[in-house]
């Protein structure tokens, strides 16, 4: 009984004491609170390895490498100075424990063990020359502070064979008092146990996470509001180890995940045969962000633990037809809420069955919304719930769904425009399988697995913008450039008996091509007749959109491509759109013109009093709308079908000296208006080819005429103090400029046959004079000064004929593209400031476009129309 009892004593006592004969592990000094951890075995040839691939040096920039990077250096620079234990640190183990310093940085406590020399702490700071060494006490062990002579300090101490060193005393302290709290260590932790098994000296670099305390450590940097989402890393996972293996393509990584107890997601995945991931993805769109694809063999395992009235429909409605595959995906993110972007897919193994039961679902809990597009009938279900009886509340991306079968799949969204982009992609052959990128990245993974998760990470810093902080998100930036080249990342993931085997591959690209990608697309009631109006809101910092149907609706959308109204005009709109504070409050309100009124209209799209104004003529031009000394004391200028211009005030008066302004010519072309000092200009061009300048008060400033023929563009103007000018071409490709006290010249700026020629004034390429732009048909030539010297910059020769051409801005460069329209081939064109055609161009539409940082990302992306729906692309 004695003996029965010493041994109780013993097996137990084990959690609470240390043996005197066990040696101490570093991974026991490692707090039990540290979210991430890093093995290096042997960290130099670790180095060795990394020096010999492309990703070291752009990685090594990075704050979080730069930080090890520095700590190491220092550490080595300290045992350099003593050719005893040099070896101490170059052939030892070395485990780098994170710890969240503050809610705006980290640190790491390091750990050396397994070193082959002996370690006497006081014998190798007696070695140390030069440097200021401060000694202190805790809990019994002698900790020293290290300066050098930069005021650069470490601390270090020495612990039963271990070597703890850190930047601050506490990161030093904190791993001692660990070391004293036997029974809490991570090596006591069952799971921390599980994911360390078969661990061998021969790896590279190990890194492992503790889930319960990373959720931690992602809390500190996400937003107040998303902390919940932080949270949830915990649910899924406890610990994980991966072993990481470089070369010269990215990494490959093995290692286990231990799920967290009593996790309803992957604890019955562990009852599941694997599966092939690669046949499914033929289905998948290829502006894909995140996606999740498990192969779930026995759905009745989820079922099991319940037994409600969700549970019941689950069964009678799904089970009939569901098969393996489920994928959770999620598309490259533009909106705030990211439910746009969020789809279900559920491979069918029989599609009428599928269609069959999900009809009788639908008439159950109730139908939303049916139509077909492309051939595929869409339906929308009042139903938030029919995913819940598998995985709860953990998983249910989806709610009212739209639905339709695509392939073999299921797909399930939020929005029905969304839904049109994945048919949009399918149908065009713009699916996962069918991009290059990952067909390269997919050759390294297995394919089989009861889990494959998928990272592309170009597609990932709008998500990141929604998640952190925003005092974060500019350093974030700068740190994606480099993070975005591991451009893929890929997890498969299969069940043992208590935990996942896991194989990862992280591909990497220094220049990854990709191609411009829908962010979103919205369906008008009929075709769009007009390119799309972008105006920043001041109040809210997002983007207006306005365009305008062929039935006359205008409509105003988000800049997620959600439909706020449409308002039903009196005709097609004469102008573009203008936001003005008319109050003076700060509030937009927008103002343009059809052929018969003038209207202002709020943000809800009602018109104020006095206005709609109808005017006694019909306009035969775009109204101008113009702000003298930005004192928001706005005036309104628009030519009329009797010859005569018409000024009126912010109110509809009548303005002196425009009431009207008489004998101008028919005006088919909006009026201009620039400052030079303090003298405004009201510049005006008629078809007969006068041009006309005058003053604020209507006083002519100069009057010209023209030797032409026709002037098929607007005219235009550039105002600065090397080069003030007026400038009209006439379709024979010959430029009028003027000067502002009215002198003229001439330039011949040929184009092709100089036929029917369209002009567009834009500083292009070389200096800050702007470029003189002829399109003739199929050709355009673009005109530069060099100095003094005028020639020709470059041409470019279209297939077919184009009907306008435009500057087009980016939001991050001082120089302008230059945008064409083909009404006829219903495409658009984008040449770079080279001459060159932009990637992804032509793209199809039926209207010009604009582009802009619509998501207030740093990003373009342009919008266009196409028929009755309206796009925005990604531009790369």
């Amino acid at each position: 009984m004695l003996t029965v009892f010493i041994l109780l004593l013993f097996y137990k006592g084990m959690d609470y004491v240390r043996l005197p004969f066990v040696k101490l592990s570093a991974f026991e000094a490692v707090p039990n609170n540290s979210p991430m951890i890093l093995c290096f075995n042997n960290l130099f040839e670790t180095q060795k390895v990394l020096n010999k691939v492309a990703f070291a040096k752009d990685f090594g920039q990075t704050y979080l490498v730069q930080k090890i990077k520095n700590d190491l250096s220092t550490l080595e620079a300290l045992f350099a100075q003593s050719k005893e234990y040099y070896t101490v640190f170059t052939k030892s183990r070395k485990l780098a424990a994170l710890r969240v310093s503050s809610s705006k940085d980290f640190d790491f406590v390091y750990i050396i063990d397994k070193h082959q020399v002996p370690f006497y702490i006081n014998e190798f700071l007696a070695a140390l020359e030069q440097l200021n060494i401060k000694k202190s006490i805790y809990r019994g062990v002698d900790v020293y502070s290290v300066e050098n002579q930069k005021g650069r300090s470490f601390t270090i101490a020495s612990y039963e064979g271990l070597i703890i060193c850190g930047h601050f005393p506490l990161l030093v302290e904190e791993a001692i008092n660990q070391l004293n709290e036997v029974s809490t260590n991570i090596c006591k932790n069952k799971f921390f146990q599980l994911a360390n098994k078969n661990i061998t000296d021969n790896e590279a670099l190990s890194v492992y996470l503790n889930f319960d305390h990373f959720s931690f450590l992602l809390s500190t940097f996400v937003k107040v509001e998303k902390r919940i989402n932080a949270s949830r890393v915990k649910t899924y996972g406890s610990w994980m180890r991966l072993d990481l293996a470089f070369d010269p393509d990215g990494i490959a990584a093995k290692g286990i995940l231990v799920p967290a107890k009593g996790t309803k997601i992957l604890s019955p995945l562990r009852q599941q045969k694997k599966g092939n991931h690669r046949a499914v993805m033929k289905l998948i769109p290829d502006n894909v962000a995140l996606l999740s694809w498990w192969n779930i063999s026995d759905w009745s395992v989820f079922l099991a633990n319940n037994n409600n009235e969700n549970t019941k429909d689950f069964k009678k409605y799904f089970s009939p037809w569901i098969s393996n595959d489920l994928v959770c995906l999620m598309t490259e993110p533009y909106s705030a809420t990211l439910q746009s972007e969020k789809f279900l897919a559920i491979k069918t193994k029989d599609i009428a069955l599928a269609e069959h039961y999900l009809k009788k679902y639908t008439e159950k809990v109730g139908l939303l919304k049916s139509y077909e597009y492309q051939t595929y009938q869409i339906k929308q279900m009042l139903s938030n719930d029919f995913l819940k009886p598998v995985f709860g509340n953990m998983l249910n991306p989806v709610h009212n769904p739209f639905y339709t079968i695509i392939g073999n799949l299921v797909v399930f969204a939020n929005s029905s425009s969304a839904l049109e982009i994945w048919i949009d992609k399918y149908i065009v052959g713009q699916t996962l399988s069918q991009d290059i990128n990952y067909l390269k990245f997919n050759t390294k993974l297995s394919a089989a697995a009861n889990i494959f998760l998928f990272v592309n990470t170009s597609n990932l810093l709008q998500l990141l913008n929604v998640y952190t902080k925003e005092k974060l998100q500019v350093s974030l930036k700068e740190e994606f450039k480099t993070y975005k080249k591991v451009s893929q990342i890929g997890f498969e993931l299969t069940p043992q008996k208590n935990h996942f085997d896991i194989k990862a591959r992280f591909k990497y690209s220094p220049s990854p091509k990709k191609s411009s990608s829908i962010a979103w697309k919205t369906t008008l009631a009929f075709p769009a007749i007009t390119a799309p109006v972008i105006i920043k809101n001041e109040q809210t910092a997002e983007s207006d959109i306005f365009i305008q149907d062929q039935r006359n609706f205008l409509y105003l959308l988000n800049q997620n491509g959600a439909v706020i109204w449409k308002k039903q005009l009196d005709g097609p709109l004469k102008s573009t759109v203008v936001a003005i504070d008319y109050f003076k409050n700060g509030k937009s309100y927008f103002v343009f013109n059809t052929a018969s009124k003038i209207y202002i209209i709020n943000q809800k799209g009602k018109a104020i009093p006095s206005f709609p104004l109808q005017l006694t003529s019909p306009a035969t031009n775009a109204m101008t709308v113009v702000d003298f000394a930005n004192r928001k004391e706005y005036a309104f200028y628009v030519a009329c079908e009797n010859g005569n211009i018409y000024g009126f005030d912010v109110y509809g008066h009548p303005l002196s000296g425009w009431n009207p302004k008489p004998n101008i010519g028919r005006v088919t072309k909006a009026i201009r208006h620039f400052q030079k000092g303090p003298r405004d200009y009201l510049v005006v061009q008629n078809e007969a080819g006068r041009l006309f300048a005058f003053r604020r008060n209507g006083i002519k400033r100069f009057d010209l005429k023209t030797n032409h023929k026709k002037f098929l563009s607007p005219l235009a103007y550039q105002v600065s103090g090397q080069s003030s000018r007026i400038v009209t071409v006439d379709e024979n490709a010959k430029a009028f400029i003027t000067t502002l006290e009215g002198k003229s010249f001439t330039l011949s700026i040929p184009s092709g046959a100089n036929k029917s020629v369209k002009f567009c004034f834009a500083d292009v390429i070389g200096d800050a004079r702007k470029d003189y732009i002829s399109l003739s048909n199929k050709v355009l030539s673009c005109y530069s000064y060099t100095a003094n010297h005028f020639e020709k910059a470059f041409e470019y020769q279209f297939p077919e004929k184009q009907d306008s051409v435009f500057s087009v801005q980016f939001y991050d460069e001082d120089k302008a593209y230059i945008g064409t329209f083909s009404k006829e081939k219903q495409k658009i064109q984008l040449l770079d400031s080279n001459g060159n055609l932009y990637r992804d161009f032509p793209m199809t539409a039926t209207t010009s476009f604009k582009v802009v940082d619509l998501f207030n990302e740093r990003k373009n992306t342009l919008v266009t129309a196409n028929g009755n729906s309206v796009y925005a692309y990604r531009l790369r």
